[in-house]
């Protein structure tokens, strides 16, 4: 089975693609391509990448650090069904890039024990246009940070 690593940067559009390929898993199966369940956290494929951060803002406190166990719960998820692709994607992996990067190199080992072939696919955006976006982001959030001062953007 082929794998297709999407990794892409915050802001960049990675969640509307994810919720997208996540809403359409059903009929993604009927066509051979698995988005797997069991390495999930919401969307996107970040337990799997996360496992090495265990500080991660963003995870769950309680979840697994053992990249193994996660290793083990997608070999289960894909190994009794018959797919031609599987496809992963996280911005935990472009983390992962600016903060461990043998971790990382050590995760893609793992997974080419599972796969055939492994590509990666990294989507990026303009700087502008994503500091941009990460500025609307925070202002969405601002109700709930007790440290956003409003009162700059008035």
């Amino acid at each position: 089975m082929r794998c297709l690593i999407h990794v892409g940067s915050h802001h960049t559009g990675t969640t509307s693609l994810q919720k997208l390929i996540s809403d359409q898993s059903n009929y993604l199966k009927e066509i051979g391509i698995i988005y797997p369940e069991s390495i999930k956290n919401g969307f996107q494929h970040s337990l799997l990448p996360g496992a090495y951060l265990p500080k991660h803002y963003a995870l769950p406190k309680n979840r697994s650090l053992d990249v193994d166990f996660y290793i083990e719960k997608l070999k289960d998820e894909i190994g009794s069904l018959d797919f031609k692709l599987c496809f992963i994607s996280s911005e935990v992996f472009t983390e992962l890039i600016r903060r461990q990067k043998s971790s990382l190199l050590e995760l893609f080992n793992k997974l080419e024990t599972i796969f055939d072939e492994i590509s990666i696919m990294y989507t990026s955006r303009d700087d502008k246009e994503r500091s941009f976006s990460a500025q609307k982001a925070q202002i969405r959030l601002s109700s709930s940070n007790q440290i956003f001062r409003a009162d700059i953007f008035n």
